[in-house]
């Protein structure tokens, strides 16, 4: 029998096979419960741990010197929240950048120098 049951199960089977052993190459090979639970620090240490014992074994094989684990992003999002406009944290002087307001394209630098 198919329905919604079924598919709910089916969901739920992948959705935590996702979450709690997938390792996402986005999040330096960690799974999200790990990263959530904030196991990240040590969950690479150790594995760093072993990547320089295998180098040690056999150094032969890493041709780039010691191996070293991949970092995670310091954020993830799926929405990243709205920032603050880029013109109102102006570039360096004499950096001329444009901003998209309204469907108009304005030079910031003229901006400042007209409000200012």
């Amino acid at each position: 029998m198919h329905g919604r049951s079924t598919t709910f199960d089916n969901f739920s089977d992948f959705f935590h096979w996702y979450n709690t052993e997938h390792h996402h190459s986005g999040l330096g090979y960690l799974t999200p419960q790990q990263v959530h639970e904030g196991r990240a620090e040590q969950t690479l240490a150790a594995r760093q741990g072993v990547l320089l014992r295998a180098y040690e074994q056999h150094p032969e094989r890493f041709p780039n010197g010691p191996p070293r684990v991949a970092s995670p992003p310091t954020e993830v999002w799926i929405n990243p929240p709205h920032r603050e406009r880029d013109d109102l944290n102006p570039p360096a002087s004499g950096v001329v950048v444009k901003s998209i307001t309204r469907g108009n394209i304005e030079p910031v630098a003229e901006q400042r120098s007209t409000n200012s």
